[in-house]
């Protein structure tokens, strides 16, 4: 990216400053004002409203009181010499243009806050920008020294860690070469003041895009509920919390891990307290498909909810397009669109999952971390994360994301034998053409009619859908 360069050999770092802070508003310490003095003409007056037509010398002269600047300044007070002709001029000041630098730099910062919106929708919505970058920073210099680390190498409370940066520098690759450029500045002290600022830009993007994401499903949550539950949600409200959570009797179902009553008031009155504190590696209820937990296979209909789904489809898609009886549609670029969204990923629903969570309680704030009497919803998002990377549980995680790919982008594949298959007639027609060209090769070859009847054959199945072999060659 060309903004780096204009970074380094535009805004040098000041000796007094620290080593983190970029001097934006700093001039360079070249930097000489100059005044810019503009030309009377010979011709005018100053005092005079009358002038004649061949612009002759006037009849009078000012006096000595008259002469006095347009600010009330005598002519005395610069060297006593007062001008021989003043120029009235207009009050109106025209707007300073921007300092192109400066615009190119505000640019590079509303870049990285994009950026830190797909790391917050598409990765991972609470970690530390500063955190992941030096975990994966750390990981990568290891490989290039030869030293061929391995995942199972990371220690576990970086492992988390260790897949962001990964998966984040796959999806954007623009930040992977802006990276790479940064490691090119030989100026140490610069070079900590572009990450460190990249960072902060990253996290407020993070923030931006959280905060964003609630607010669309804090006021959908109530109609989606009425959509599942339509005689269960008197007393909620779209724009008021205070009576979700376990204050609700619908609410409380709904956040309520399996084996608890949650019809028990005592035990409501406890959590909603914090007497009993919630465990964020439950599974609440409405995680599940029908909302029911089977007490003999935990894993049956988990993470297929309903409630889940819609929620996806109001922040990836759009927020009414969950609700197929809603006629409207937003002319906006959806964040699936925006965020180059090819199929639903683990750490997709795992966000999800954290904020229809927090819309169903009666809490104020999503926590970023732990505190005493709070909601951990950091750790409630790694624990959903964790389902879809535990390697013993690859099967099922695979299964599920396939039943979301198919409930979300249905015109998609949701496998790799449904991503071989082409999805156009051309697609097809090359396919059949192609097997046509291979039969042929095989026969001339010598190499027998039975490859050239199955590569045949092949071309015949690429043609399903579309009509008869001979159709799609004609």
């Amino acid at each position: 990216m060309a903004l780096i360069s204009l970074l380094v050999s535009r805004r040098p770092a000041p000796a007094s400053s620290s080593p983190f802070r970029l001097p934006i508003s700093t001039p360079p310490s070249s930097f000489t004002p100059s005044i810019v003095q503009t030309p009377v003409p010979q011709t005018s007056t100053a005092y005079n409203s009358t002038s004649t037509a061949n612009n002759q010398t006037p009849a009078s002269t000012p006096s000595t009181a008259e002469k006095r600047t347009h600010d009330g300044v005598e002519a005395g007070n610069h060297n006593d010499q007062a001008p021989d002709e003043l120029m009235l001029t207009s009050t109106y000041r025209k707007k300073p243009k921007n300092d192109p630098t400066e615009e190119e730099e505000q640019k590079l910062r509303d870049i990285q806050r994009e950026w830190g919106r797909k790391l917050a929708g598409m990765v991972d919505a609470f970690s530390v920008p500063g955190h992941i970058f030096a975990v994966g920073i750390k990981f990568e210099n290891a490989k290039n020294a030869g030293e061929i680390p391995t995942e199972d190498s990371v220690a576990p409370e970086h492992r988390a860690l260790l897949n962001s940066y990964q998966l984040f520098m796959e999806h954007i690759v623009e930040l992977d070469t802006y990276i790479a450029e940064i490691g090119q500045v030989t100026d140490a002290p610069l070079q900590q003041r572009l990450m460190k600022d990249l960072y902060i830009y990253l996290r407020n993007g993070q923030d931006a895009s959280r905060n964003d994401d609630t607010a669309v499903i804090k006021d959908g949550i109530v109609a989606m509920l009425r959509s599942e539950f339509p005689t269960e949600c008197e007393g909620l409200k779209k724009k008021d919390k205070s009576n979700r959570g376990f204050i609700h009797h619908l609410t409380a179902r709904l956040l309520t891990p399996p084996g608890v009553d949650f019809t028990d008031t005592v035990s409501a009155k406890d959590i909603e307290s914090g007497k009993i504190p919630r465990d964020p590696e439950d599974t609440p209820l409405f995680l599940y498909e029908n909302y029911y937990c089977n007490p003999f296979d935990e894993f049956e209909g988990f993470l297929k909810s309903p409630l889940l789904t819609k929620a996806f489809k109001a922040i990836y898609i759009g927020p009414s397009s969950w609700d197929p009886d809603d006629p409207s549609k937003s002319k906006r670029s959806s964040k699936a669109s925006i965020c180059n969204m090819q199929k639903v990923t683990g750490r997709t629903i795992a966000y999800i999952a954290m904020l229809v969570h927090f819309v169903l309680s009666d809490d104020l704030t999503l926590n970023k971390e732990a505190s005493p009497g709070s909601f951990d919803y950091g750790a409630f998002f790694w624990n959903i994360t964790s389902f879809f990377e535990d390697k013993e549980l690859a099967d099922l995680a695979a299964e599920t994301l396939q039943w979301w790919n198919t409930e979300i982008f249905p015109t998609k594949p949701t496998t790799e034998a449904d991503a071989a298959q082409p999805l156009t007639r051309l697609g097809r027609m090359k396919a059949q053409r192609a097997a046509k060209l291979a039969a042929q090769n095989s026969l001339t070859s010598g190499a027998g009619d039975s490859q050239g009847q199955a590569a045949q054959a092949q071309g015949a199945r690429a043609a399903e859908g579309s009509g008869t072999v001979g159709e799609a060659e004609g």
